[in-house]
């Protein structure tokens, strides 16, 4: 069972990606974001990254941050 995530990870949702369990799918160019070029995904062309990655290493986020939602989780 995989380890859970720290909330502000859980709820990050960016314009450019697109949840897919764990990783999220950048739609941003690599020259833009800075992913690495062997991370894009062979069945559409996005990068696949992890939401810990989007928030910490994107070089777009920084310019962009109002841009991002948290999508704050529903009471049990």
């Amino acid at each position: 069972m995989p380890l859970p995530m720290p909330e502000e990870e859980e709820n990050l949702r960016c314009p450019h990606g697109e949840r897919v369990q764990a990783l999220m799918l950048c739609s941003l160019d690599c020259a833009v974001s800075g992913a690495h070029p062997d991370r894009k995904a062979k069945a559409d062309g996005r990068f696949i990254i992890t939401p810990w990655w989007c928030l910490h290493k994107c070089r777009w986020l920084p310019e962009h941050r109002d841009e991002i939602r948290f999508v704050a989780k529903k009471p049990d």
